[in-house]
């Protein structure tokens, strides 16, 4: 990542702009699981493979919600 300046560089590694962006990728994940919970119950569980796999979710996480979600 390219920075113009030294200040561009520390704004960006504030804790205040990790943690605005460790929150707006929580929302994502989040996001993600229920999109896909909608796909499995819907009954279209490779699309909820995917949708877990496009949201950057590993496989071991993946595993987990399918086991979870047919229970």
């Amino acid at each position: 990542m390219y920075f113009k300046s030294q200040a561009a560089y520390e704004h960006y590694h504030s804790p205040e702009q990790r943690c605005v962006r460790r929150e707006r990728a929580t929302k994502e994940a989040e996001r993600a699981v229920s999109e896909a919970l909608a796909l499995h119950e819907a009954g279209d569980e490779d699309a909820a493979r995917q949708r877990l796999t496009d949201a950057g979710i590993q496989d071991e996480g993946i595993a987990h919600y399918m086991q979870s979600w047919k229970s």
